[in-house]
This record gives structure tokens, sequence and C-alpha cells, in this order.
């Protein structure tokens, strides 16, 4: 029996396991977009480092790289909190 079918039958209601299987498609999509745009980011980032480096400019460069790998570090960490306290407060 496909997943959408199973939850059909627990939820009761006509195509409400179709809905919720497309929902959590679209969730997965979203997060495989975002991870995309922050690999492009990076690359943008490290080759904007790499260009300043090479002009001689090597304090800036480090500077950049610094605050841009603890900027998307700290998104990351605050979005995997956010998710944890969604999970706990589903259950």
């Amino acid at each position: 029996m496909p997943w959408p079918d199973i939850l059909n039958l627990i939820i009761g209601l006509p195509l409400a396991g179709y809905l919720l299987y497309a929902m959590g498609k679209e969730e997965i999509n979203l997060k495989k977009r975002g991870q995309i745009f922050a690999l492009i980011s990076v690359v943008l980032i490290i080759g904007l480092c790499s260009y300043a480096f090479y002009l001689n400019f090597p304090t800036q460069a480090a500077t950049i790289a610094t605050v841009v790998i603890v900027g998307l570090a700290g998104v990351f960490v605050y979005n995997r909190k956010q998710e944890q306290k969604e999970n706990k407060s589903e259950q």
C-alpha cells in the first residue's frame, strides 16, 4: 500500500494523505533549494576573498571570510534550534 493511502486510512478523509505527502515533499524541496543557495553563496565568497587576496588585501580577505563563515554557521545553528523547538512543541 503506498504511503498516501496509509495516511488516508489513518486520517479518514479522502485525499488527505496525498495532500500531506505533497506538503512533505515540498518542504524537502525547499530545504534542498536552501542548501543549493548556501553552496552558491559560499563559492562566491571564496571567489571574492581569493580576488581580494590576489589584489594584496589579505586582511580584508580574511575578515570577509571570517564574518561570512561565522554568519553562515550561526544561521545553521539557529535553524537547527528552531526545528528542535518545533519538534518538541509538536510532541
